[in-house]
């Protein structure tokens, strides 16, 4: 096994959260595929789901890309709150994410958990936590369970914008 290039635990994180937002924002799911090594585990407070197949993965994907739309998102912003390493090929970090339209919030920053391994010369997000409010239908979508309807659900606050 090939050993990872030097790097610091939050370039690790930022790392992925770069390729998979850009996978995101332009509806590449080949891009977004290749920072996942599969089972990947996915948890909010609703449940836990593992996908076991790159099918699985692209349903997930594009239940987060139907409901960017339908909220209205135009990308999210994340920012690394913390990330460390655990062994050589181990980083684990916590991000916020900031749902955006334009300049504009639209909804609640959340944090995430990520845990990243160093899988078959690249870094893999094996697992992620969000902290999402199990009444947001994102939280569903994520566990491949969409729920959103024609109304939006949560907006955030002008104050905290």
């Amino acid at each position: 096994m090939s050993m990872p290039p030097e790097m610091t635990a939050e370039d690790v994180l930022n790392y992925t959260l770069d390729r998979t937002g850009q996978g995101l924002d332009t509806n590449d799911f080949d891009l977004f595929a290749t920072q996942f090594d599969l089972p990947h585990r996915i948890s909010t407070f609703e449940g836990t789901t593992v996908l076991n197949t790159p099918e699985e993965l692209e349903a997930v994907f594009d239940g987060v890309i139907a409901h960017r739309k339908f909220i209205g998102a135009t990308t999210v912003i994340r920012h690394v709150l913390s990330a460390s390493y655990k062994t050589p090929t181990h980083v684990e970090g916590v991000h916020m994410s900031h749902v955006m339209a334009g300049e504009l919030r639209i909804k609640e920053p959340y944090p995430s958990f990520s845990i990243i391994k160093w899988i078959d010369n690249s870094w893999k997000i094996t697992a992620s936590d969000y902290a999402i409010d199990p009444d947001d239908p994102q939280s569903g979508v994520l566990l491949d369970r969409p729920t959103f309807t024609q109304a939006a659900t949560h907006v955030a606050s002008r104050k905290n914008q």
